[in-house]
């Protein structure tokens, strides 16, 4: 009896002892691939970029009745985009016809339906071009008037001073799958400021 209490204790021993063990290996191999993504952003990279084939837009002819325009924003108040609905109503006052429109995707119209921005390559200059029915410029005005055409022609110290207030990591070889959009440690302090001002205001 004595006996087969020794071997049950035991037993239970080496139980705890291999359960320790493998929750122990689950959660140094969980920190080293964390560890890993944090400095790689490998997965997240591949995630978003499989998630991002599905959000596409293509011109076809004619009006898009479901087309969206933005309500608001710096970028898009600063380039008209505001203002399209009213343009485009004005202009079919006077007889204009619009003879093609962009049309989202379903995966655009779902991220779109979920608050999100829609994803689209912003163009530093914008402007209204007007060409005669033989191809001859009649009217041209573009904003801001100039530009640096390629990131090459932009001067170092320009780089370097942006860089240096937005985000020093940004361009770092060392990682490129890195995402731009998110700085874990500056996303993490303001998780814990926030939180701090949650749990103690003032």
């Amino acid at each position: 009896m004595e006996e087969e209490a020794k071997q049950s204790c035991k037993s239970r021993r080496r139980r705890r002892l291999l359960g320790g063990t493998a929750i122990l290996l689950v959660a140094l191999t969980l920190g080293a691939l964390a560890a890993a993504e944090f400095k790689t952003f490998y997965l997240e990279a591949r995630y978003l970029a499989r998630f991002a084939r599905k959000l596409s837009f293509s011109v076809k002819p004619g009006p898009n009745p479901s087309l969206r325009f933005p309500q608001q924003g710096p970028y898009d108040k600063r380039l008209g985009y505001i203002q399209l609905p009213d343009f485009l109503k004005s202009l079919s006052a006077q007889g204009y016809q619009i003879e093609a429109q962009a049309r989202a995707s379903s995966g655009l119209n779902e991220v779109m339906d979920w608050g999100l921005y829609p994803t689209f390559r912003e163009k530093s200059q914008a402007g209204l071009k007007i060409f005669s029915h033989d191809g001859r410029s009649l009217f041209d005005a573009q904003y801001p008037e100039r530009v640096y055409s390629r990131f090459e022609s932009i001067p170092p110290v320009i780089i370097d001073t942006l860089l240096f207030i937005e985000n020093r990591e940004l361009l770092d070889s060392r990682y490129p799958n890195r995402n731009p959009a998110v700085e874990w440690d500056r996303l993490a302090k303001a998780v814990i400021d926030k939180g701090i001002n949650v749990l103690s205001p003032g």
